[in-house]
């Protein structure tokens, strides 16, 4: 949970930190330790069947005691958040309440810079920090002041993304041609142009069911045991972009690289072509099957 947390909502990697200091970063054991701590009370009970079916079976819950024991020094770390304050060992407030305020704060630099990096790249297909959830000192933004206004621009609009998405949309670097000329046809990195890329994989099913005028029926979800279970769990007009998760078994998105969400790292989206996407085109259901519909 700790380090999940930490490359979802700050682009922190941390793992290094759980044996020792870490050697590139400044984080330390300790840090890791406390940070940990604040998750150390989240318990589950029960197990068995598909949580997402909602067959009760699996609890979360919060114990009111109980500290993760700091291996190197056999006690518990004061728990706290990555350069947050510590908080009383002996409170028995959920503490990832404590940790949610601390996330979200406008003086935690990491959440900011990390959401406007990330909306950044759905636009650009490259944040300004590349890869988009490995945030580090070591790994700086292509352009630092940049990456700092569009953190400030957040902050002073109560994070509101849509704002952000218009100032992005409306900016000269999102309007930029992406013909390129002598002096930038190999750069890929500073933004002198649009970089022309693929259509991600939930991008162009939705452009073929369009043209097609035939949408897919997602229906059948994928459960821990990799059984299957048939279930109408979304509207027969959802559209793949619209998909919550990846529980829904789609040959089309797997092999054109949807994120299957097995870790927490953007890592698990490909946008690389292959063999097997180009034979499901010209062989497989998901156009062959729009095209022969009567209806469409």
């Amino acid at each position: 949970m700790t380090e999940n947390v930490s490359q979802a909502f700050m682009s922190l990697s941390i793992g290094c930190a759980k044996c020792h200091n870490h050697p590139l970063e400044k984080w330390t054991n300790d840090q890791y330790y406390s940070f940990a701590n604040l998750f150390s009370r989240v318990r589950a009970k029960g197990w068995g069947g598909d949580a997402r079916n909602g067959d009760g079976r699996r609890t979360i819950y919060v114990a009111s005691r109980g500290d993760l024991i700091q291996p190197r020094t056999g006690r518990p770390q004061p728990p706290a958040p990555l350069d947050g304050e510590f908080i009383p060992a002996d409170s028995t407030k959920d503490r990832r309440e404590y940790l949610a305020d601390w996330l979200t704060s406008p003086e935690n630099p990491y959440f900011t810079r990390s959401i406007a990096n990330r909306v950044w790249a759905a636009f650009f297909g490259i944040g300004l920090v590349d890869p988009v959830d490995d945030l580090r000192v070591s790994n700086p933004a292509s352009n630092e002041a940049l990456l700092n206004a569009l953190a400030d621009f957040l902050v002073e609009n109560d994070y509101d993304l849509k704002a952000l998405m218009g100032l992005i949309m409306n900016s000269e670097t999102y309007q930029r041609s992406a013909d390129s000329l002598p002096e930038n046809r190999d750069e890929r990195r500073y933004f002198s142009r649009y970089y022309p890329r693929r259509l991600m994989a939930e991008v162009l099913h939705d452009a073929v069911a369009d043209i097609t005028t035939r949408p897919s029926v997602f229906e059948n979800l994928v459960n821990r045991d990799g059984s299957k279970t048939k279930t109408e769990f979304y509207n027969k007009d959802t559209r793949a972009l619209q998909l919550y998760d990846s529980a829904v078994d789609n040959y089309f998105l797997k092999i054109f690289g949807r994120n299957k969400r097995d870790i927490t790292c953007e890592c698990e989206r490909s946008n690389q072509p292959s063999m097997v996407q180009v034979l499901h085109l010209f062989n497989g259901d998901t156009l062959n099957g729009k095209l022969r519909h009567e209806g469409g």
